[in-house]
């Protein structure tokens, strides 16, 4: 573990923690399309304080089994936050059964840490920044939408409409040809491209060739390219656009960064899909000695879990293009209106938590 974050991790884990009774709840909207977004919030509660946690599982199934089964986890006690998150860690949070996705297990693991982490804090009447010695900084963010089908940049419309100055990060899709990418070039409003080339078994899988990825590199100068298929089309940006190519769906760990086919120079760090605080730490402090620049990516979070991953851009990575746009974003309607980057906290910061949030 790099330095600065085995000293990080040194000062949070030593902060005592006290859980006198947990509770759930379930927040949940459905979105255009018709599906239902739920999520899990567990609140911890102990000696006048509470602290939350967001478990961005996506199956709406996986959440209804906790809220029939109850908290997966005894977390009444005296601990440390080390030594809870060690719980956590040894704990099996699907008694139920195997989650969907793998990955989901780092999810829920890291809703419990941070509601842990958001109690340790305010019990001790402080707040992440103040622990790691980081100041809390205005937040760049753009947003993130579908363009319908067919793909069209007049979806755009309406966000732009709200927020004019507003830039976004968009998923590749398979019909993006020359005609759109030209549209797309002259709006000029894209910072980050997904080509989503880990996704499988999801509602999001796409598969762009890397004829069509490199048409995208080119038409759209400068924009980040995040989750290029391995092989080819790696091959092919990595030639003609190495500073362009980012990671997000396989990085889940050190190990995974220091597995990657080139070295990053940019990377998406989602802390629920790294899952451990002193693993987000170790990811972050392994970018920083190699001067790789970090921006934040959303979980389509409903409650706290939106704002802490703010927080954590706030603190680590304020200025790049931070994939946290505030929640109001989720239920848009045309006509609407919307935060503007840069958010600012909405009052003082305490625990683990954006203020508003």
């Amino acid at each position: 573990m790099a330095a600065w974050a085995e000293e990080a991790w040194t000062r949070l884990a030593a902060l005592p923690l006290q859980v006198d009774e947990v509770s759930l709840s379930f927040p949940s909207i459905t979105v255009r399309s018709g599906w239902e977004r739920v999520t899990t919030v567990i609140a911890l509660h102990g000696a006048g304080e509470e602290g939350l946690g967001e478990d961005v599982t996506y199956e709406a199934e996986e959440h209804r089994a906790v809220e029939a089964a109850g908290a997966p986890l005894d977390a009444t006690g005296q601990w440390t936050l080390g030594s809870f998150c060690e719980r956590v860690a040894a704990t099996d949070l699907f008694p139920s059964g195997a989650p969907d996705h793998d990955v989901s297990r780092n999810y829920r693991r890291w809703a419990w840490e941070s509601a842990a982490l958001d109690l340790a804090l305010r019990q001790a009447g402080t707040d992440l920044g103040a622990v790691l010695g980081l100041e809390t900084q205005p937040v760049s963010f753009v947003a993130s939408t579908r363009l319908g089908e067919p793909s069209a940049v007049s979806a755009l419309d309406d966000h732009l409409a709200a927020v004019p100055d507003l830039r976004f990060k968009l998923d590749a899709a398979e019909d993006w040809d020359e005609a759109f990418l030209t549209d797309l070039a002259a709006l000029d409003r894209t910072d980050c491209i997904d080509l989503k080339a880990f996704y499988t078994g999801t509602v999001v899988d796409v598969s762009i060739t890397p004829e069509q990825t490199l048409a995208i590199a080119n038409a759209i100068p400068d924009c980040t390219l995040e989750d290029v298929a391995p092989g080819l089309a790696t091959e092919l940006i990595a030639a003609e656009y190495p500073d362009r190519l980012s990671w997000d769906a396989p990085i889940l760990s050190v190990a995974d960064l220091e597995a990657l086919p080139i070295a990053p120079s940019r990377m998406n760090v989602k802390p629920s899909r790294i899952g451990s605080i002193a693993e987000l730490l170790a990811v972050h402090g392994w970018l920083r000695d190699r001067d790789v620049a970090s921006y934040g990516g959303g979980q389509f979070e409903l409650s706290v879990g939106r704002g802490q991953i703010i927080l954590l851009a706030s603190l680590l990575h304020p200025s790049t293009p931070n994939d946290v746009a505030p929640v109001e974003y989720h239920a848009f309607q045309p006509g609407g209106t919307l935060p503007a980057s840069p958010l600012t906290p909405a009052g003082a910061v305490r625990g683990f938590r954006w203020p508003g949030h």
